[in-house]
């Protein structure tokens, strides 16, 4: 599972199930990147939605 949370509030923003444990995460401009299992995934930034798996 991965969440993102509200940098002023703390709020918790989105909330994603992710297929495997979290290997490795990145961050660039709008997109979240994730390793985990044998996935690599983007997800959007503001919202978490999938944006390829």
């Amino acid at each position: 599972m991965l969440s993102a949370f509200d940098k002023n509030d703390g709020s918790e923003v989105w909330t994603v199930e992710l297929p495997g444990s979290i290997e490795v995460i990145s961050a660039k401009e709008d997109v979240v990147y994730v390793c985990c299992g044998k996935h690599l995934m983007a997800l959007n930034a503001e919202g978490g939605e999938v944006i390829w798996d």
